[in-house]
């Protein structure tokens, strides 16, 4: 189980919504353990720009999909893993909504090399604008 809370005054205080407190009864008289990460900040504004209009963009104009099909193939390549249990297997597809701003442009990077290197498609860095304005 993973919930939200924000430390105010040394407190750790839960975002208590229905089904965190009706878990939270469950667990009555139990040891439990929590551990405390720092949230990170979200993929940015510019950065889910770039992805859908440049990166997204120019493999959909290349491979003659709509971008959101492109969006929806990269995450299945490049965010999905295999879970396994005793009775079944299943694929659980990432969202690039969730990544931080570095685990997203980790997949940028992943997704510019694979493309340069299987497409031979080339996609613009953020920074090469006069190549982004010719999209």
């Amino acid at each position: 189980m993973k919930y939200k809370a924000v430390v105010l005054g040394g407190e750790i205080n839960f975002f208590k919504d229905k089904d965190y407190i009706d878990r939270v009864k469950k667990l009555e008289g139990e040891t439990i353990y929590v551990e405390l990460k720092k949230q990170s900040k979200c993929r940015s504004t510019v950065q889910n720009n770039y992805w859908h209009g440049i990166v997204c963009k120019i493999l959909s104009d290349e491979l003659g999909y709509t971008v959101e099909e492109i969006h929806e193939y990269l995450k299945l390549r490049f965010l999905s893993e295999k879970k396994f249990d005793d009775k079944i297997s299943f694929l659980k597809i990432g969202s690039t909504a969730s990544l931080s701003t570095v685990d997203f442009e980790r997949l940028i990077n992943k997704v510019r090399m694979w493309s340069s290197s299987e497409l031979g498609c080339y996609i613009p860095k953020p920074n090469e604008k006069d190549l982004i304005n010719k999209v």
